[in-house]
């Protein structure tokens, strides 16, 4: 009787460690106001429920909110499923940030937001349904997600972009996507062969990064190509258009690897940075040039013709930025190298510099030379032409009149008239060149009696000059 009474205790407290074990492989807590969630490491299922927002992860000791230290993160390699429960309306930012294992998902039809990198580094899951109140994905929400074979977007969602699942400067895209869907009636977007399109067709959303197509044509309708829309697409190699594009956004083909040629026409009016970051096998990129082109010419300015000319016949290119500066002080260095480089940039005949502070790796060094052969400056002195002093209008003209007489006959710039400027005397160096202009149309003065030969030339009344000057018939 006793042995059976031990034997007895015995399996009563094997029943209890057992109980105990098993009660630690559940994981249970808050994780918002009115929202608790259930971690089941038996079963690799993370459940959440509830009413409201999850929200935000708690941070590291750091104050650095990717290393979480409470919920659920410290067991992300190990958790294969996540059932979020019917009332839940948002996913915080990183929810399920690598969640290396995870294959099965299922989301409640009141969730309307799924936030930033949500499932970003869920490289298993191949699939996932939206529901169909879903009305925003942030960007990176599924961010390396390198399984995910396809997604439909509900009819309700209304924000969406290529960065959402095309990854970005140091994020890998959805490498197997190769299609996007969208119900139909949805207000925002349409797809076309998978490609995600905004609802009217002139805004491409998101060249999926899986497809597979070694080129693609731009829609006609399209005018705007987003940030990250082509972003680590490896199998294209070439991508055309019909010149219908406009703008084209920050790091849109990005890491296309094998990329080789772009040539989308004629009506870029905005590139902005980093475009083809990565693409280390480009060979082509092909667009005419439009006015438009830079950020700071507007079509009702009176130099956007002559900035679109000058750059057509690469005269000039701009400063940065995708910007012209043609309110910027052009100097004695700029206007002679737009000369030079407008009668084809031809080599000089000597190499000795007369002038000691032009430097050999001066970008304006074989157009001074040529100035001087050609009689066209003689330097603010003997020894130094002053390549960083500010062009005055005097200087712009006499410069344009000499260069003008290259090759030609005396007689063909011969001027004759009177002077109407009360500021320019007919002993100036620069009252002959000052006719010939007005009488070839290439200025009329600040009004009918000022010149204003003193006055700073600003970049786009050099380079309009040059194009009333070289392109009258236009």
């Amino acid at each position: 009787m006793k042995r059976i009474t031990t034997y007895l205790l015995a399996v009563c407290l094997l029943a209890t460690v057992l109980s105990v074990c098993a009660s630690a492989e559940v994981i249970a807590g808050s994780c918002g106001k009115n929202v608790n969630y259930t971690l089941d490491l038996d079963s690799k299922t993370l459940t959440i429920t509830g009413e409201g927002e999850i929200d935000w992860l708690p941070e590291g000791e750091d104050g650095n909110s990717m290393e979480f230290t409470n919920y659920w993160f410290r067991y992300r390699t190990q958790i294969e499923t996540v059932v979020v429960g019917e009332g839940i309306t948002s996913l915080e930012e990183h929810a399920f940030y690598c969640f290396t294992e995870l294959t099965r998902v299922e989301l409640p039809e009141s969730l309307t937001v799924i936030n930033y990198a949500a499932f970003e580094g869920c490289e298993k899951l191949r699939s996932i349904r939206l529901p169909s109140h879903l009305e925003r994905i942030e960007v990176y929400a599924f961010g390396d997600c390198a399984s995910l074979e396809s997604l439909t977007l509900p009819k309700t969602l209304t924000e969406f972009h290529g960065e959402s699942v095309n990854g970005g400067a140091t994020r890998y895209g959805c490498g197997s996507l190769a299609a996007i869907h969208v119900e139909d009636g949805n207000p925002a977007f349409v797809s076309r062969d998978g490609v995600l399109l905004s609802k009217d067709g002139a805004l491409l959303v998101c060249y999926p990064s899986g497809k597979t197509q070694r080129s693609y044509t731009v829609p006609a309708e399209v005018r705007e190509i987003e940030p990250f829309a082509f972003s680590n697409c490896t199998a294209l190699r070439s991508v055309t258009g019909s010149g219908s594009v406009r703008k084209i956004g920050y790091l849109a083909f990005g890491g296309c690897t094998a990329l080789e040629s772009v040539r989308l026409g004629s009506t870029q009016q905005e590139i902005d940075e980093f475009v083809f970051s990565s693409c280390r096998n480009l060979r082509e990129v092909y667009y005419d040039y439009d006015p438009y082109y830079f950020r700071d010419v507007y079509e009702q300015t009176y130099y956007a013709a002559p900035v679109a000319w000058a750059v057509k016949n690469e005269i000039t290119n701009g400063v940065r930025d995708n910007c012209s500066q043609p309110n910027g002080i052009c100097t004695r260095a700029q206007i002679v190298t737009f000369l030079w480089r407008a009668a084809g940039s031809p080599r000089p005949e000597s190499s000795q510099m007369p002038f000691e502070d032009v430097k050999l790796s001066y970008f304006c060094h074989d157009a001074v030379l040529w100035a001087v052969e050609n009689h066209i400056t003689t330097g603010k002195d003997p020894a130094h032409f002053a390549p960083d002093g500010k062009c005055t209008r005097a200087e712009a003209v006499t410069f344009l009149w000499r260069a003008a007489q290259i090759g030609e006959a005396a007689s063909e710039n011969d001027v004759d008239g009177d002077n109407r400027f009360t500021d320019v005397s007919s002993n100036s160096y620069y009252y002959d060149a000052v006719r010939w202009a007005v009488k070839n149309g290439i200025t009329t003065g600040l009004n009918d009696t000022t010149f204003g030969p003193d006055r700073t030339c600003t970049r786009a009344q050099i380079v309009t000059f040059l194009y009333r000057d070289m392109c009258k018939e236009t």
